[in-house]
């Protein structure tokens, strides 16, 4: 998968494989193929990449902000609002907790999704 995209340009990717997906489900919908199930399955995939790449863009963004003394405007989603706040106080308590610092990205994603 595509790294260190800007999160707009993460979002507008999102946004294309949607219409991918609206797109395939209208012709399965018609048609009845496997196939077009299986380029379903294949674009559900990738957007859930680049939806974990934007929760972590926003993670990283409250982590920097909170480092800096700086604010950004604050996302339109309950799930990247959260990756925003984790990441701010990560970044607070980072310096006395190490396993803060050693958490994956699998981890911080799982911690941000979980309990939405």
């Amino acid at each position: 998968m595509i790294k260190n995209l800007k999160i707009n340009h993460i979002e507008i990717l999102i946004n294309l494989v949607d219409q991918d997906i609206s797109n395939y489900k209208s012709v399965l919908e018609r048609t009845k193929k496997q196939t077009w199930q299986d380029k379903i399955d294949v674009r559900l995939e990738i957007r859930k990449e680049l939806y974990n790449q934007l929760i972590m863009s926003w993670y990283m963004t409250g982590f920097r902000d909170e480092l800096s003394g700086s604010s950004s405007v604050m996302p339109d989603d309950k799930i990247l609002e959260k990756a925003y706040s984790i990441g701010a106080g990560d970044a607070i308590i980072g310096d006395d907790v190490s396993s803060v610092d050693q958490k994956t990205e699998d981890e911080i994603i799982r911690q941000i999704i979980s309990n939405e």
